[in-house]
């Protein structure tokens, strides 16, 4: 994915130990040009990129599961061609310990929302996109248990 719109790919990545999000700029010929960092909630566990609020700069999503708990939305700001630059994180708390996520339209009204899924309790979670990042949080989900039933009677 090209993050800087230089038309190159990028590496998007999150550094768990760090609470922070990374990124190598693609070269273009080979290995990874420059490595950046961007500050986000907690411990990262997993990073998505999508264009929250409209604007064409990608955005990025942050899961993190510890305590606090919390997904954190970085904006992408405008800059020089080639450069990278995000917004301060701006938080969502929430309970269920978010270690992965993905990004689509869930409620379809044209808005990006994220679904997370969480360490506790296997449950997800859906956060409805507003057009200027992510607001409204739906109740948890649990996931369904399948559970193997034996042929066998006793």
């Amino acid at each position: 994915m090209d993050l800087n719109g230089d038309g190159k790919l990028d590496a998007l990545f999150a550094r768990s130990n760090f609470g922070q999000v990374g990124v190598w700029l693609g070269s273009g010929v080979g290995p990874y040009g420059a490595k950046l960092s961007f500050p986000s909630a907690g411990s990262s566990r997993a990073v998505v990129a999508g264009d929250l609020n409209g604007d064409g700069r990608l955005d990025l999503v942050v899961a993190s599961d510890q305590v606090p708990s919390a997904i954190s939305v970085l904006l992408g700001m405008p800059g020089v061609h080639g450069s990278l630059a995000f917004a301060p994180h701006v938080d969502t708390p929430l309970a269920g310990g978010p270690a992965d996520l993905a990004l689509g339209d869930f409620d379809n009204d044209g808005k990006l929302d994220v679904v997370t899924a969480n360490t506790v309790g296997q449950s997800m979670s859906f956060l409805l996109g507003n057009g200027a990042g992510v607001s409204a949080r739906l109740p948890r989900r649990r996931s369904p248990t399948h559970r193997r039933r034996s042929a066998w009677r006793t």
